[in-house]
């Protein structure tokens, strides 16, 4: 129902009332937008960077494929310790898993700062997988696997797979070791990790995208409540 007031030139005004939902969508898609371009920004930082080596079951092989990247300026490499393959192999024990490529470099760092988070518990010992692609992998909590090209402290995504022919998830202990959730494995001293996950593995935002939502969205929340 509108009113009517008096004008400053003596005829009348009629004054109604207004809505603010205008006003209030504007305000929604700048606060998306605006959180939207952050999540963007945190998901490729360092901070959360890893690669996952995700193990599937193909025509009678277990495949292990790598997806993700290894962040720049992790260090504390002792270079006279520094080793270069001499043949191509893929190998999976309880401590380790790695794509060796003749060329490559297994880096060692004896003063701290990695660190081996988890083991595939009941892993088979199995120096027998095919490569393709890019030298990566670990080995303990003091070795790390890249090939030559990379120097240290460089960024890095790895395109790997190794294919162990003829094997199952059960021959090779993975059924009992690993799940579709991934299992962090080993941290370098940036932050950056190496994962390991059965095929099926749901892409889960790390807990920085996680709680920045969170964060935003309350916010959101509490805007509109005003």
């Amino acid at each position: 129902m509108s009113t009517i007031t008096a004008g400053s030139h003596g005829h009348d005004e009629r004054s109604v009332p207004r809505c603010g939902c205008s006003n209030h969508t504007q305000f929604m898609a700048r606060a998306i937008a605006t959180l939207g371009i952050l999540i963007c920004a945190l998901v490729g930082s360092p901070l959360h960077a890893g690669v996952l080596f995700t193990f599937s079951e193909v025509g009678g092989n277990v495949v292990a494929q790598t997806s993700g990247t290894i962040a720049s300026g992790w260090g504390g490499i002792n270079q006279s310790f520094t080793q270069t393959y001499g043949a191509d192999r893929g190998v999976l024990t309880f401590d380790s898993l790695r794509a060796e490529v003749a060329g490559a470099k297994r880096y060692y760092n004896v003063n701290g700062g990695w660190t081996k988070n988890n083991n595939i518990s009941n892993a088979i010992l199995s120096t027998g997988g095919e490569v393709a692609g890019d030298a990566f992998g670990y080995a303990g909590s003091q070795s790390l696997i890249l090939p030559a090209a990379v120097s240290i402290g460089d960024a890095f995504t790895p395109d790997t797979t190794i294919t162990w022919t003829g094997e199952t998830f059960a021959s090779l202990g993975l059924d009992t070791s690993l799940s579709t959730t991934p299992l962090v494995l080993f941290t370098l001293d940036n932050g950056s990790t190496i994962s390991a996950a059965l095929n099926g593995a749901p892409a889960v935002p790390g807990p920085g995208v996680a709680g920045l939502a969170t964060i935003g969205l309350a916010g959101i929340s509490r805007r509109r409540r005003r």
